[in-house]
């Protein structure tokens, strides 16, 4: 994959440390799985301030776990993205847990690695 690739090694992190860019508004614009679903690729587009525009991937490998959430009853097929509403990392015994708050859905990944794709 093209862009700068970094993988989280503290729970600390938002995920606007974890893309270097200051708290703006978040998109979820696609979501892939891979390898019967061991692996799980997020694709956000970020907008901040001064018309600030970057897109990047969240990519959780080696997935033991996800749980998918409808918010939403009344999807239109029209939504191509989903407003993020927060993305909270955790750590939960040996493992990684990330939930993603949308609009329309809540994804919980729980996953050993975590890494961020940058566009830029």
């Amino acid at each position: 994959m093209a862009g700068d690739v970094m993988t989280a090694t503290t729970r600390e992190q938002t995920v606007f440390q974890l893309i270097g860019l200051p708290p703006g508004g978040l998109l979820v614009t696609g979501i892939e799985t891979r390898l019967w679903g061991k692996t799980h690729i997020v694709a956000f587009d970020y907008s901040g301030g001064e018309n600030i525009e970057k897109q990047f991937k969240l990519i959780f490998e080696n997935c033991h776990q996800l749980t998918w959430q409808m918010m939403n009853d009344e999807i239109d097929e029209r939504d191509v993205n989903a407003d993020v509403i927060g993305v909270d990392l955790y750590t939960k015994s040996e493992h990684q847990l990330t939930v993603i708050h949308t609009d329309l859905f809540e994804l919980v990944f729980e996953h050993d690695t975590l890494t961020v794709v940058k566009h830029w």
